[in-house]
Order: C-alpha cells, then sequence, then structure tokens
C-alpha cells in the first residue's frame, strides 16, 4: 500500500467546551496520512490518476469553515468521513489532530488524537 502524507497544516477551528474556544476557535495542527495504490499514478503521470492534495486541503477547509467541534475526535472524525467522499482512490486514513495550547493550567505542546479509518464496501 502507497501512502501520501500531509504534514503540519495548521487551521483555527472552532473546538471545544468553553464559550471562547466555540466562539474564537484554537488552533489545531493537522497530520493526514493517505493509503491507496497509487501504481496508475506513478505510472500516468496524470494528476487525474493521483491524489490531488489541493482537494484534501479544500476539504480540510470547508469542514473548518462550516462546523464546530466539542472533541478533537469528532472533528477527526469528520474529516475522515469528508476525505473519503472526495478522493476515490484512498482506501485508508490515518488523522492526527493536535489542539495546541489547550485552555489548561499547565503550560504543555497540545493534546492530540489519531484515528485510522478504512474505507467501508
Amino acid at each position: 500500500m502507497d501512502t501520501l502524507k500531509l504534514i503540519g497544516l495548521r487551521y483555527r477551528v472552532k473546538l471545544g467546551f468553553l464559550p471562547e474556544e466555540r466562539v474564537l476557535g484554537g488552533e489545531v495542527r493537522i497530520d493526514i496520512a493517505l493509503h491507496g495504490d497509487f501504481r496508475k499514478a506513478g505510472a500516468s503521470d496524470d494528476i487525474a490518476d493521483a491524489i490531488d492534495y489541493r482537494m484534501v486541503v479544500q476539504t480540510i477547509t470547508a469542514e473548518v469553515a462550516t462546523h464546530s467541534f466539542h472533541l478533537i475526535e469528532a472533528f477527526a472524525e469528520r474529516t475522515a468521513t469528508q476525505l473519503f467522499e472526495a478522493i476515490s482512490v484512498i482506501n485508508e486514513v490515518e488523522i492526527t489532530v493536535r489542539k495546541l495550547q489547550p485552555p489548561l493550567p499547565v503550560i504543555m505542546d497540545g493534546v492530540e488524537v489519531t484515528i485510522h479509518r478504512s474505507r467501508q464496501p
């Protein structure tokens, strides 16, 4: 299985339970690994046979612009579902969402969740 990774995407997402998180949003970092068979793209050198990572970014950007979430797990799950709908070449997706600077009384790099999903038949 082949893998395409997009690493370190950053967004401001309306994510969390606190009122200010739901209004102002907070910064998240997203790492995505998309798995599939990319031999056709390698042989043809045609973007029509490949994963157009602009589509990946557009899909995530649309989610961020139109939805708010209480949990980073929900954001990751919805993103995986939307990527499967938008990109037929992928069979599996792994998404890590790190909420940077969560509102906790300690200094930390963030809180993250990683999900691994397979396309349903």
